[in-house]
């Protein structure tokens, strides 16, 4: 069910960002989440906390990622859509 009277669950998935293959990077409740184009999840980035949000860097080889109060950097073996 939707949250609802305006309040927004910390669990969902909120801006995804895709590499250069589609599939999609989204944060979760313990970290990023990994999903395939097709829908099946690949994998996770445990970072044993909730996570905001994430972006590719300049050259897109850099996932960074913001959780808590930290802004992380992990350097990637794929390279965001776009480049």
């Amino acid at each position: 069910m939707p949250p609802t009277g305006g309040q927004q669950d910390e669990r969902l998935p909120d801006d995804p960002k895709a590499d250069k293959n589609r599939n999609l990077f989204a944060n979760g409740p313990e970290g990023m989440l990994i999903f395939a184009r097709e829908g099946p999840h690949l994998g996770a980035i445990d970072l044993g906390q909730v996570t905001s949000n994430c972006d590719w860097s300049d050259d897109g080889s850099v996932l960074y990622i913001s959780a808590d109060m930290y802004l992380l950097r992990i350097k990637t073996s794929t390279k965001g859509a776009g480049w």
